[in-house]
């Protein structure tokens, strides 16, 4: 179960919840419905059936913020470096699609 804080951040447990989000199309903005599932430090982003994001968590972490922007879902990555207790340090550097 994913118990929510607040509406951007929630604490992790394992479990799934249902999330509305929002897609751009064109000028328009529509709202969308997709599953954020929890599973041994793995998050999954779930809409019809498909798996749009997989991230592996490091550590356990008592609250976590949730992507909404379903555009962010499928296209942002970031990559840095994690230090002592798999704690992010340095510089991180955000990618979209992989560029």
């Amino acid at each position: 179960m994913i118990q929510s804080q607040n509406e951007d951040y929630h604490i992790f447990q394992n479990g799934q919840i249902e999330q509305e989000g929002y897609s751009y199309q064109g000028r328009l903005i529509k709202k969308v419905q997709f599953f954020i599932e929890c599973e041994k430090r793995m998050l999954k982003y779930i809409k019809d059936g498909e798996i749009l994001r997989m991230e592996q968590l490091k550590e356990k972490p008592k609250y976590f913020e949730i992507l909404k922007n379903l555009e962010q879902i499928i296209s942002l990555r970031w990559e840095g470096i994690y230090g002592e207790n798999n704690k992010k340090i340095g510089k991180w550097v955000a990618f979209w699609n992989d560029q």
